[in-house]
């Protein structure tokens, strides 16, 4: 996120008969975001994800300089990974479905490669 703006980057591995379908779920899936729920075990499987790729990452010098550089950046100041970490943990389902529910997303920007143009309806595009 810089400023008001925000992503959701996506990557599918998949073969070229499957790619349409494949675009529709996870289409279908990011509006689910930010219009359904989440459940307890999806938010926990997103902390253990996101608690090992913070982790991970400081294990690089690069993208630990990196990490630091963007915090700099943006926030003003470099924070500890345990810092990071705890924030992370006092993510609650509410907290994050209530966040999710007032972002407005609208249309898409979308990128693929591939043999087979995917389609995606007009009035989702950018």
């Amino acid at each position: 996120t810089i400023g008001p703006y925000g992503g959701v980057c996506c990557y599918c591995g998949t073969n070229e008969s499957m790619a349409q379908e494949s675009l529709n779920v996870i289409i279908d899936e990011i509006d689910k975001l930010f219009t359904g729920s989440i459940s307890e075990s999806e938010l926990e499987r997103m902390k253990i994800r996101t608690r090992s790729s913070l982790v991970m990452q400081r294990e690089s010098p690069i993208k630990r300089v990196n990490s630091m550089v963007r915090d700099y950046l943006y926030l003003g100041q470099v924070r500890a990974l345990s810092e990071m970490l705890a924030i992370y943990d006092r993510i609650t389902q509410k907290e994050l479905e209530d966040y999710l529910h007032s972002q407005p997303l609208v249309k898409f920007k979308l990128a693929t490669v591939g043999k087979n143009e995917l389609q995606i309806p007009s009035e989702r595009l950018y």
